[in-house]
């Protein structure tokens, strides 16, 4: 823990990044049970926070790199793990208060869609929105975050290896596309 490499990988945020990727692991335990409004509301709780810890992590961790790297005063930067820390807290109150706005306003609920062919009608049960436009303003956030974190990608890409993980946090980035467009 005490080795420059690992001070350098921010064990702080890499331990924020995996509680994110065991909390998106559980979202998708979620998905594989019956849909019932406490699995569309836990499910939308993890899959929203799982993205704030892991993403945001990420990303501030980039931000951190940029910040000491990019310095143009040429001034030692101080940016600890704790000042790191302070602003994935803030981060994830933020989505905090948004995802409860969503649960007591936007009400996410059970319901059925009912099709019919020839003589066959077809029921299908999905989780539902009363107030949809809050949901999709949080993607439209998170879509956002995606945005701000490839722009500090492509401002440190030059920054060596040992330090810069904008290659992986692209292919995160393009992994997480895909996965949301299938």
């Amino acid at each position: 823990y005490n080795s420059k490499l690992v001070k350098a990988a921010q064990p702080e945020m890499l331990i924020c990044i995996l509680l994110g990727v065991l909390l998106a692991g559980g979202r998708v335990l979620i998905a594989g049970l019956p849909i019932t409004d406490v699995s569309c509301i836990s499910g939308l709780w993890l899959a929203h926070i799982s993205f704030v810890l892991a993403f945001g992590a990420l990303f501030i961790k980039t931000y951190r790199v940029h910040v000491v790297l990019n310095s143009r005063n040429f001034k030692r930067v101080v940016f600890t793990g704790g000042k790191a820390l302070r602003y994935m807290t803030v981060a994830l109150i933020v989505f905090i208060i948004l995802l409860v706005i969503l649960t007591v306003v936007g009400r996410p609920h059970r319901s059925y869609i009912s099709s019919t062919t020839s003589n066959q009608t077809t029921k299908t049960v999905r989780c539902a929105f009363e107030r949809p436009q809050i949901h999709t303003a949080l993607f439209i956030l998170e879509g956002v975050i995606i945005f701000i974190g490839a722009r500090l990608c492509l401002a440190v890409k030059d920054v060596p290896d040992a330090v810069n993980e904008s290659k992986f946090i692209a292919v995160g980035k393009f992994s997480t596309n895909n996965m949301m467009l299938l």
